[in-house]
């Protein structure tokens, strides 16, 4: 019973594993940059290469975050002018007011984010900063991390039962 015990432990090691490493096979290369000194309220144009394992679950959107935690997500389109099969997309994104901001590129809706915490940009104050258009939401800061968790589980759930099947199925022969 506890060799047992011991196998079914290692295949679900295993299971998470390999749910991590399926989850690791998207993200996005950003080909534009917001830069110092942009003004609360401007759009700026964002543009990015987005890639997934699953190519037709995709919903890219990039993401800003404000020192306070105020997160927002900016819901982005296929660049227009794209070749057929190219996954470039673009995204307007405001920022709503000054201060220091780090943005990322989420490629699935409640996927994990691809954050750029080393590339953050400091917006300058607007003579009166608008409220945020084209589509920005405000997020909770505990939804995207909470989001990930539940991905992660569910991956792990999905191939430990996968793998624990064929074990057995191979214990029965």
């Amino acid at each position: 019973m506890a060799r047992r015990l011991v196998a079914l432990l290692a295949v679900a090691a295993t299971a998470l594993a390999g749910a991590h490493a399926a989850v690791a096979k998207e993200g996005a290369n950003l080909m534009s940059f917001p830069t110092d000194g942009t003004k609360a309220g401007t759009a700026w144009q964002a543009r990015f290469e987005a890639f997934s394992h699953e190519a037709d679950n995709i919903a890219p959107a990039v993401l800003i975050r404000s020192t306070s935690g105020k997160t927002l997500r900016f819901a982005a389109k296929r660049a227009p002018g794209t070749a057929e099969g190219a996954a470039v997309y673009r995204a307007d994104v405001v920022f709503p007011a000054a201060g220091v901001w780090t943005y990322g590129v989420q490629v699935r809706a409640g996927g994990p984010p691809q954050w750029y915490e080393e590339s953050t940009v400091t917006i300058d104050p607007a003579a009166t900063a608008p409220r945020p258009t084209g589509g920005g939401v405000e997020l909770p800061p505990w939804l995207l991390p909470l989001a990930a968790a539940l991905l992660l589980a569910g991956a792990g759930g999905y191939l430990a039962r996968r793998a624990l099947r064929a074990w057995v199925s191979a214990a029965l022969r």
